[in-house]
């Protein structure tokens, strides 16, 4: 995003604090403009003194929308800046991205990156939801499908009510489920990711999906391999379909690429 989103690039940083990707202000310093009061004196049209909210204040908003996402440690610094595609297709999926960013505003259609395990999928909606988030201030929901379930479990068990997780996710401008389809093996886990699936197909609410599941539409599906709608039912499969563009990225599994690299470059 032009303008704002540019100036406060330099204000933020991020570090991993207890697994978990976490902005704070680059400086502990008050801010130069408005001496840490988060607002400015300007004039109005009349001439009269008034205050008008210093750039800090949104920053502040911005960072803070960016923790709640929750965004895991390993995804601190991705962005589409630093997301190196192998291939034509994983190209194209980073220029989507790019587009979908560009172009943002509440309620556009989502995103689901398909393909095997490290070719850069949640790299891409990471970096989309810390853009999202600290640039065009917008807020967002990470959250990874197997964890997801495991905390409605816990809490289905304790007796507790299952709102107060499902509700925010929901409600959030921008949903990200990360390895959508893992960990699904019942009949109320399935449930759940239709409750979610649904009210958001309902509220026309953004959604961004990624998984290791492939698209049916494609002929890059291998004999008797489980299809994304095997994988979450047919009824979420089609909620998704029209919700969300697809967009499939292939090749060898980065991380273990890199970590063969790094083997072979050992004395």
């Amino acid at each position: 995003m032009a303008g704002p989103g540019n100036r406060t690039k330099t204000l933020y940083r991020i570090d991993v604090a207890d697994g978990w990707a976490v902005a704070s202000r680059a400086s502990a310093d008050p801010c130069e403009a408005c001496g840490g009061r988060g607002m400015l004196p300007s004039r109005n049209d009349e001439g009269y003194r008034v205050y008008r909210p210093c750039e800090c204040r949104s920053l502040q908003l911005r960072i803070d929308r960016y923790n709640r996402a929750r965004i895991p440690g390993e995804f601190a610094h991705s962005t589409l800046d630093t997301f190196t595609p192998r291939n034509d297709d994983v190209g194209e999926a980073q220029r989507a991205a790019g587009q979908f960013l560009r172009g943002f505003s509440k309620g556009d259609r989502g995103l689901c990156f398909w393909g095997p395990v490290g070719t850069g999928k949640t790299h891409l909606a990471a970096a989309l939801v810390r853009a999202l988030t600290l640039e065009h201030g917008v807020t967002c929901s990470f959250c990874d499908n197997l964890q997801l379930l495991q905390d409605l479990k816990l809490t289905y068990e304790r007796r507790e009510g299952t709102a107060e997780l499902l509700e925010p996710l929901a409600t959030v401008d921008v949903l990200v489920i990360d390895d959508l389809g893992k960990g699904l093996g019942s009949k109320w886990e399935i449930t759940v990711l239709d409750d979610v699936v649904n009210r958001r197909y309902n509220a026309g609410a953004t959604t961004i999906i990624t998984t290791n599941y492939p698209d049916k539409d494609t002929s890059a599906i291998a004999d008797g391999f489980e299809t994304l709608e095997h994988r979450v039912d047919r009824r979420i499969y089609s909620r998704l379909k029209a919700m969300c563009d697809f967009h499939h990225l292939q090749g060898d599994d980065f991380r273990q690429t890199r970590r063969s690299r790094r083997a072979r470059m050992r004395p």
